[in-house]
């Protein structure tokens, strides 16, 4: 008798959906460039431990949060299956962009967004902080690493992961949802990390089925 483990098996996703993705390069260029302009301190309303975090102008928001919609729709595609979820029509607002420069000792601490979907773009990572992260010989998170955590902390059980380290690469984008805390190690190196992050929000939540994610 032949045993269809295809048929027996369920998977049952459980846990946080986090998703990556690599952008088209005239996007990363053009956040890049215009976020190196001069724009207004976006300090009071963040938690990193940096002077550089800047907020970008609304008609910078309305671009590029159009160019990410194509982006944002397969990301919430795969949600939906993930959470074995009927899609539904969600009507979302972006609520915030800014761009953050890291320089030697800043850092994020644990921390969370609002709003329902959140995402951090990268747009350089240097190779000299490629190096500082394999020359580290610690067990803990690698300098300029951003980690996302969720769980008791401490050693991890073997039947349980509460946290994903990642070392993100120049151009890639992480979408994941706002309340799902993370934090960005500080390093030594002499060179600027800079990432871009956003935040959108349900607007219709009241039209939507109970506890749709």
């Amino acid at each position: 008798m032949n045993y269809n483990y295809d048929d027996s098996f369920k998977f049952f996703p459980f846990g946080p959906f986090l998703t990556k993705v690599k952008m088209p390069e005239y996007i990363r260029l053009k956040m890049l460039e215009e976020g190196r302009k001069m724009l207004p301190s976006y300090n009071h309303a963040l938690a990193g431990h940096l002077k550089s975090q800047y907020k970008y102008p609304d008609i910078m928001l309305d671009w590029f949060y159009g160019e990410l919609s194509p982006f944002l729709k397969f990301y919430r595609d795969k949600l939906n299956w993930y959470f074995n979820q009927s899609d539904s029509h969600v009507v979302l607002k972006p609520e915030s962009l800014w761009i953050n420069f890291y320089k030697p000792g800043d850092y994020n601490p644990l921390h969370t967004h609002f709003g329902d979907y959140s995402f951090v773009f990268f747009l350089d990572i240097p190779e000299e902080l490629k190096k500082e992260q394999d020359e580290f010989e610690g067990t803990g998170t690698k300098p300029g690493e951003t980690q996302f955590f969720m769980g008791p902390a401490g050693h991890e059980p073997q039947w349980q992961r509460t946290g994903l380290n990642v070392n993100p690469e120049t151009g890639d984008l992480y979408f994941f949802p706002a309340q799902l805390p993370h934090w960005v190690t500080p390093y030594k190196t002499n060179v600027e990390r800079i990432s871009v992050s956003g935040n959108l929000t349900i607007m219709n939540r009241k039209d939507l089925p109970k506890h749709y994610i």
